[in-house]
């Protein structure tokens, strides 16, 4: 069995592997349609001084590719991967690179630190840096420089054997694959791994290690994020993402008027089907499907780390600089390409919502890294919880660990990562944590249960991580301010598993529709109101008040376009739908449409409030092209449909609620919390408790007008209380 020896925190040491070169590899021959090899020689720049055997060109800054035309059997691997694991000081600079440091000036942020400091290096040889001195220069610490690994671990009880320091190490199949194809290169390089780096085993070391691991990677001269071992063809996923690139350089989405061949591009991937060919769209879905990109590290990994990162699949790549600018165009046009994957597929059109999801997921990551890149930006923590818990990970606790160096410092610097404690314990303190940290409640809105509520082990008001959420809308957005801008006064009971915070009454949950997450076209959920109250005054009102509903209140801040596109939707069909596919999202409205059709609003039933469908209806343009201005929002404010219920209260008012929600349950407004908070009266201790049931949109309360009716003493609110929650 391997034997690690301690980290010597005085010398601020990490662990390094070098991969043992391999001789007499047999390889193929060469493919005349391959590409440049993610993983070559010249892709690593050696990073130890006693080897000679590659040089980098500075002058580029990033590497350049030498090819290859490696297949998964034109190579014959030798039975093990041998490592070589050594201790490093990060306090051992060169004397040259400590003068690059200490002459930074009020510069912040390490994510582009050594692209800073090449770029030095090539401010001081206009003429060109001599090859003979580029290697040594280049190096940052007296014992050379490190590269970091991004991977997936898969299966952690699938292992393969490699040999680290003449000792047999386990590691994952997918790890194995990655150090084989590093094993075939033609120069060796000091590579941070953290199954191998950090000593898995001493729980200890490891809350230590995943602290710096922000750090690590920020630092490292280049990551290489390994997707895998290629499935079959991997170079026509490549070829549209570098087509793309290329085209868009000088464009980002930031900017108001793209150039004429940007727009070009746009509409022949709108209008032109064989612009890419079935291979290429085929290639890209599985890109864009891959496991890694669901792994909850990476987000942390990829924020950190510069744009010059290798994204590798196999022996092919893209820079990561490359990948965000097509990834641009993707986003921008994202039905479109989903299209073109499902019709490449013979995929059912509706396969598009899954696509559009990972396209989602993967921009609200590159968002966060260019605020946090070019800004110092840290982003906001619902933004986060939201990656994290549609994320996988191989131990629950990294929901919070794995994004820890997200976090706004003074969260960050409290989260001290325990693998002893149990997962139930890391979510109620981080939560707790938060709370402490922000003056706000509105962590406990990220709870959404489900389903899960009566049966969960976890306190009700704690947020499981660990749970998939279909529902983007956080709480932790300064679009709401239910309670005004009060702060939380609460406390909890010395196991922690109770908070009772100040809060007030506002309403009863009376009549609510289906959950039609699912698919199921019933209407078995529905429950009629009874109240007859009537706060809205006219039809008009109502659809206000609806729309609103549906969109979290961002219905009224779309633009013009938007807002009549969204009164022209109409009552669909059946009939309508499996006609040859128009929108995606139209799915998703009907699917809630006919869920919802008998529920009562204000004395008349759903189908009301929208125009009848005729022969003459045709789906907007917008929606047709995708036009991202009118796209986003609109498919924002469907997919929500997904994840919520629409309900009334007894006092007549119109909104979506968590899925779990039901008659009798009551609507409270909670000190510190954003937004109206859905509670459920449980037990029968001799304190009252509640079970926290999800946050809710009521349209007409969502900024301190229950605040306002506390004061005024209305009889709409029975007045401030302790409220329990279990």
């Amino acid at each position: 069995m391997f034997e690690y020896q301690p980290l010597d925190a005085s010398r601020n040491e990490i662990r390094l592997i070098t991969v043992l070169l391999r001789t007499g590899v047999k390889r193929g021959k060469k493919d005349d349609a391959s590409r440049s090899s993610s993983l070559s020689s010249s892709s690593f720049s050696s990073t130890s001084e006693d080897d000679s055997s590659s040089q980098s060109d500075v002058e580029e800054v990033d590497v350049d590719f030498i090819e290859h035309g490696l297949s998964e059997t034109s190579i014959e691997y030798p039975p093990r991967v041998e490592c070589r694991l050594e201790h490093v000081s990060l306090d051992e600079f060169t004397p040259k690179y400590l003068g690059f440091l200490n002459n930074l000036k009020d510069e912040t942020g390490t994510t582009d630190l050594y692209l800073k400091w090449t770029r030095s290096l090539v401010e001081e040889w206009p003429e060109g840096y001599p090859d003979d001195l580029a290697k040594k220069d280049l190096q940052r610490w007296v014992w050379g420089d490190y590269f970091a690994l991004s991977y997936l671990w898969g299966d952690a009880t699938d292992h393969r054997a490699i040999i680290v320091n003449g000792t047999n190490f386990d590691v994952t199949e997918n790890l194995e694959a990655a150090l084989q194809e590093i094993s075939t290169q033609q120069s060796t390089f000091r590579i941070w791994v953290d199954a191998l780096c950090i000593n898995q085993n001493d729980l200890d070391e490891r809350a230590h290690e995943v602290k710096r691991m922000k750090d690590i990677y920020s630092g490292a001269s280049k990551v290489v994020a390994w997707m895998g071992p290629r499935l079959q063809n991997t170079i026509p996923a490549f070829e549209i993402i570098e087509d793309i690139a290329t085209r868009t350089r000088k464009w980002t989405s930031s900017s108001r008027l793209p150039e004429d061949d940007v727009i070009g591009l746009w509409e022949s991937i709108r209008t032109d089907e064989s612009r890419y060919t079935s291979n290429q769209w085929l290639a890209l879905g599985a890109f864009l499907e891959l496991p890694y990109w669901n792994r909850v590290w990476i987000i942390q990994e990829l924020v950190m780390t510069n744009y010059q990162a290798l994204i590798a699949w196999g022996n092919e790549s893209c820079t990561l600089q490359d990948l965000v600018k097509a990834l641009d165009t993707f986003w921008l046009l994202l039905d479109t390409i989903a299209l073109r994957i499902c019709q490449a597929r013979k995929q059912p059109q509706y396969g598009r919502l899954g696509l559009h999801g990972t396209i989602v997921h993967l921009k609200m990551i590159f968002e966060i890294k260019n605020d946090y890149t070019s800004q110092d930006k840290y982003p906001q923590l619902g933004t986060v919880m939201d990656l994290s818990r549609n994320s996988e990970a191989s131990d629950p606790r990294d929901h919070v660990y794995g994004l820890a160096g997200l976090f706004q410092p003074d969260l960050s610097k409290i989260i001290a990562p325990d693998y002893t404690a149990s997962i139930k314990e890391v979510f109620r303190d981080f939560a707790l944590s938060v709370i402490d940290v922000t003056g706000s409640l509105d962590i406990i809105c990220q709870t959404r249960r489900g389903h899960d509520l009566e049966n969960s082990e976890m306190p009700s008001w704690v947020p499981d991580f660990s749970k998939k959420s279909k529902d983007y809308i956080t709480a932790l957005n300064p679009l709401y301010h239910a309670a005004g801008t009060s702060k939380p006064v609460l406390e909890y009971s010395r196991d922690k598993n109770l908070l009772r915070c100040q809060g007030f009454a506002v309403d009863l949950v009376d009549g609510h529709g289906c959950n039609c997450d699912g698919g199921e076209n019933d209407t078995h959920d529905v429950f009629q109101p009874a109240t007859l109250l009537r706060p809205y005054n006219t039809p008009e009102d109502v659809i206000k008040a609806l729309w609103n509903a549906f969109s979290g209140g961002r219905y009224e801040h779309v633009d013009r376009v938007t807002h009549e596109l969204f009164l022209k939707l109409p009552w669909l069909s059946r009939m309508f739908l499996d006609s040859p596919l128009k929108n995606a999202e139209l799915y998703i409205l009907d699917r809630f449409q006919q869920c919802n059709q008998t529920v009562d609003l204000a004395g008349k039933t759903l189908p009301a409030y929208f125009p009848k469908l005729t022969s003459e209806f045709e789906v907007p343009l917008e929606l047709v092209h995708g036009n991202p201005n009118v796209m986003h929002p609109f498919s924002d404010i469907v997919r929500r449909l997904l994840a919520r219920k629409l309900f009334t209260t007894w006092r007549g008012y119109i909104g979506m609620g968590p899925p779990n929600l039901r008659q009798g349950d009551c609507i409270y407004i909670l000190l510190g919390c954003s937004l109206p908070v859905v509670l459920r009266p449980c037990g029968e201790n001799s304190e009252r408790l509640f079970k926290f049931v999800g946050e809710c949109y009521i349209h007409s309360i969502m900024h301190g007008e229950a605040l306002e009716w506390l004061s005024n003493g209305d009889v709409k609110c029975l007045g401030m209380e302790t409220v329990t929650m279990c």
